[in-house]
């Protein structure tokens, strides 16, 4: 049964007829709608959490952010508000094809374009999320500070605070201040995981819901290899137009881990082993 205020979210902004409202399944931040309309079909995000401001507008930055790039499609966005205290956001609903061998190329393609554009420093203009958590973003022009400050610390802090113990962080982040590749910043979609990754019905790669920043590119790797669902046969598409620093194997887990600490701040013990084998792979070793 669709809520008498998502009705009327929809009435206060499209003026299309609706035909029918669909329940999509989304991520652990919002509720997701498929809104088909008789001209035009839609997706309504809304978010109950009182605790999550600016949720919403960070998503339309990230998504303005890669468009401007002309590197990825992204969703067009109609607009986002507050209606009764619910915090909602209406983008174009993209039709899906499939992905063939010759999509997977232009993808790859397409990434090593978006993480060729940089900026002086690692970060971002604003403060942003990753799924329901903060994701702080202060310039900082040293990659491995960066990593650790921004993006490890406050997450080990939240997992601490919920009484998770790590006994060698200050080793992890000694090792990380003497081996991360000294690179560039890049411009990186920031949760890149399969479901974020849209096929349009012409066979051209779509982004969605960004966690942008400039950060080393390898995080956009590194969330692809944590749960699957990208073909890296093709992924010599990308080394031709930008090559990835020597020894980027060896650093992916360390990159893992940043978005394991954040799914065990969401969704509790089932990732406390594997952030442990992380940490032990670079300190035990």
């Amino acid at each position: 049964m669709i809520d008498g205020n998502i009705i009327k979210i929809i009435q206060k902004t499209v003026t299309d007829k609706v035909v029918q409202i669909v329940q999509l399944s989304g991520g652990d931040t919002n509720s997701v709608y498929k809104v088909i309309c008789v001209k035009n079909t839609y997706v309504l995000k809304i978010n109950l959490s009182h605790s999550i401001k600016n949720v919403f507008q960070s998503e339309v930055d990230g998504l303005s952010t890669i468009t401007k790039t002309r590197t990825f499609i992204t969703p067009s966005i109609l607009t986002t508000g507050v209606y009764n205290k619910i915090s909602y956001l209406i983008l174009e609903y993209v039709e899906s094809g499939s992905k063939s061998h010759s999509f997977w190329i232009r993808f790859w393609q397409n990434l090593a374009k978006l993480h060729a554009i940089s900026q002086p420093k690692f970060g971002y203009h604003q403060d942003n999320f990753i799924g329901s958590l903060p994701q702080y973003n202060k310039p900082i022009s040293d990659w491995g500070t960066f990593y650790i400050t921004q993006r490890l610390q406050p997450q080990f802090t939240w997992a601490e605070s919920k009484r998770y113990i790590f006994r060698d962080k200050e080793k992890l982040f000694q090792w990380i201040e003497n081996n991360t590749a000294p690179e560039k910043p890049s411009l990186i979609h920031g949760d890149l995981w399969s479901g974020n990754l849209l096929v349009t019905s012409d066979a051209s790669p779509c982004l969605i819901d960004p966690a942008v920043c400039f950060a080393s590119r390898e995080m956009d790797i590194a969330m692809m290899k944590l749960f699957g669902g990208f073909d890296f046969s093709v992924m010599d598409s990308y080394e031709e137009i930008y090559p990835l620093a020597i020894g980027w194997e060896r650093r992916i887990p360390l990159y893992q881990l940043y978005y394991v600490l954040v799914h065990l701040n969401i969704f509790g013990d089932a990732y406390y082993n594997q952030v442990i084998e992380i940490i032990d792979y670079y300190t035990q070793s």
